[in-house]
């Protein structure tokens, strides 16, 4: 039973930092080669584009075979490993839709208050 449960918060975990780094780290990685590609490198533009795009696929290819044969070496129940994944996937969004709502929010109430400020400065002027 403790194996049941392991495969299932291991996929969960693993989904929510796959999720993580898809989101936030892979668009800074793929800056991040595409400017060495331009400096290290330096040709064409199109040539490149084409090395960098090609060093990109190789490296998430490498990173994700890599990480499924470490995760095929410790997960028993693939069926368990998977409901955890898409649950922890699920959960991620979850949150990241409420951080964005919350975020929304607080942008609104900050543009009200500086409309609310700039109100009162106006008739403060007017009553001069």
């Amino acid at each position: 039973m403790l194996d049941v449960w392991s495969d299932f918060l291991m996929g969960g975990a693993w989904s929510a930092w796959l999720a993580f780094y898809l989101e936030r780290l892979y668009a800074r990685q793929v800056t991040f080669i595409n400017l060495s590609v331009f400096v290290l490198w330096g040709r064409s533009y199109k040539a490149n584009w084409r090395l960098a795009k090609v060093l990109n696929v190789v490296l998430l290819s490498v990173f994700l075979f890599a990480a499924a044969s470490v995760m095929g070496m410790w997960v028993g129940h693939w069926g368990y490993f998977i409901l955890g994944w898409c649950l922890g996937h699920g959960v991620y969004a979850l949150a990241r839709l409420i951080a964005s709502r919350h975020k929304i929010q607080h942008q609104h109430q900050q543009e009200q208050e500086r409309h609310d400020k700039t109100r009162f400065h106006r008739q403060h002027k007017a009553h001069k």
